[in-house]
């Protein structure tokens, strides 16, 4: 279940997921500038490295981590 009930700069980032074909497609999106002192203001000629973890509370092995990911404006 997911936590809808997040504010301020926990809420920053606004999350869809779609089940097709067998896979999963995640959109992910945040303003450039949230106005908040604890997020990353976004530079759109800056290149940003992170990465995605996901849980799914099934089993004893119940998390995956992405490889390290780069995020890029064009």
């Amino acid at each position: 279940m997911l936590n809808t009930e997040w504010k301020d700069s926990f809420a920053d980032v606004k999350t869809k997921g779609v089940w097709e074909n067998g896979k999963w497609t995640l959109v992910m999106s945040r303003k450039l500038d949230t106005g908040y002192d604890d997020d990353l203001q976004f530079n759109t000629r800056k290149q940003y490295p992170f990465a995605v973890a996901v849980f799914d509370n099934a089993h004893e092995h119940n998390s995956y981590n992405s490889e390290p990911l780069k995020l890029e404006f064009k």
